[in-house]
């Protein structure tokens, strides 16, 4: 007569190791989340365990990608896109970026390698002008990855960009001037237009400044909550 269900073994007898087993399973990755949680001692191919994980996908033009955080190594996996390896020793620099537009604002984190660059954003692309927001996966992720690049010799550690710290300089009095120019001259369609991008340039100064980053203290504007 055939048997179904659980074998008597150690497994089902052991009441503390069938916690864990529960525990485990409980935390089980489902869909396209971030860090989500982590089974304990959770290890690529049996060796060291996984830190953090990020997943999102930029744009349509390619698939989710999946980033694994190590002690000593970036995986990067997809549906598309054979595992790429990428070493912490490699790593050069860490930029961190705050970028805002009129459809939308976005946090940018570029680890540039050896071996090349490494792009994170926090929104990840679901359909023609839909993006969800994934801060609540990009931070803490970012956050694990420049405490593990602290302990890495010779990484740079920057935040903010010199040309859009300039444009945004530039660009808030001139179109506060060309706001106060239409409304004069009663072109409230293109004052209202100017108002609105001077508001963006305004938006953009404090987190664009150039600036170095502490990997252990990262700076609030360019890492959202």
């Amino acid at each position: 007569m055939a048997y179904f269900g659980a074998g008597d073994g150690i497994r089902t007898r052991d009441q503390e190791l069938g916690k864990l087993l529960l525990y485990q399973l409980s935390y089980a990755r489902s869909g396209e989340g971030g860090i989500v949680a982590h089974l304990p001692g959770r290890a690529d191919n049996g060796r060291r365990p996984m830190i953090a994980d990020y997943c999102f996908r930029r744009s349509v033009l390619e698939s989710g990608r999946t980033y694994s955080l190590f002690d000593d190594r970036i995986v990067i996996e997809g549906m598309d896109l054979q595992a790429q390896t990428y070493l912490l020793a490699d790593v050069q620099k860490v930029h961190l970026k705050y970028e805002h537009t009129k459809q939308r604002e976005y946090y940018e984190c570029y680890i540039h390698t050896r071996r090349g660059r490494i792009s994170l954003r926090h929104v990840s692309y679901r359909g023609f002008g839909d993006f969800e927001d994934r801060r609540k996966t990009y931070t803490p992720f970012v956050k694990a990855l420049l405490a593990e690049l602290a302990r890495v010799p010779g990484v740079q550690f920057q935040g903010g960009s010199m040309t859009n710290f300039v444009g945004a300089i530039v660009g808030l009095p001139v179109m506060l001037g060309l706001t106060w120019l239409c409304v004069s001259l009663g072109r409230y369609g293109l004052g209202i237009f100017a108002a609105m991008m001077g508001g963006l340039a305004g938006i953009m100064i404090a987190p664009s400044k150039p600036r170095r980053v502490d990997p252990l203290e990262p700076p609030a504007d360019l890492l959202p909550e």
